[in-house]
């Protein structure tokens, strides 16, 4: 069974996710694949940019998921009562 995501992983997970995707649009990542090449008739760096964008898509999916699972109901603080009125 597996186990239920801590606060600290869903954070660390955000962290890499962000630190990833910068690292990943750079200029000397983005020099590798401009190359005067094509995919399909579509050149290589916009394939790659449009690649890179939607695995962060799909990676922040994942991180939201667990981290609902996370941040349960039981684990919120309970919320204010509102005066009658």
């Amino acid at each position: 069974m597996p186990t239920r995501p801590t606060r600290t992983k869903v954070r660390d997970a955000v962290a890499l996710m962000a630190l990833l995707g910068t690292w990943l649009v750079m200029p000397p990542m983005l020099d590798v694949v401009n190359q005067p090449t094509s995919v399909l008739g579509i050149p290589t760096i916009v394939v790659y940019v449009f690649a890179v964008w939607a695995g962060l898509i799909l990676f922040t999916r994942m991180v939201a998921r667990r981290a609902g699972r996370a941040f349960t109901r039981e684990e919120l603080p309970p919320e204010p009562e509102g005066e009658g009125g």
